[in-house]
């Protein structure tokens, strides 16, 4: 769980390898896939999406900053993929209401009108 931890968070990502021996032994991923990782988050930029304020106590705004692309849903996950929340929008910006959540860490799953997802960390104080 750590290791799927640190990759989807920090891009930190561990593969078990099997040595030549046959013994099992962990290694980085390589150097091709982290430029195709360097690659799908230049992707996720294009999008250029603010959430501010981050961290909250309650409110946070959502914003692309192409207006022609519209932000579909909204979705909040905890640490355990649980989804906590959920919320319609249909506009290049919306209003994500963090209230009824406890103090955490959350995923942010932004569904865009072009069939793309950002998914953001937020973080409720």
């Amino acid at each position: 769980m750590a290791k799927g931890a640190l990759c989807f968070f920090f891009d930190i990502c561990y593969e078990d390898e099997v040595g030549e021996e046959g013994e099992k032994a962990e290694g980085r991923r390589d150097e091709g896939e982290k430029a195709e990782g360097k690659k799908a988050e230049s992707n996720d930029l294009h999008y250029e999406l603010d959430i501010f304020p981050n961290p909250t106590q309650s409110e946070m705004t959502v914003t692309l900053g192409n207006p022609a692309v519209k932000i579909v849903q909204m979705e909040v996950y905890d640490l355990t993929n649980r989804k906590v929340h959920q919320q319609t929008v249909n506009q290049s910006s919306g209003t994500l209401r963090l209230n009824e959540l406890p103090q955490g860490v959350y995923i942010l799953k932004v569904y865009l009108d072009q069939r793309d997802v950002v998914i953001r960390k937020v973080v409720k104080q």
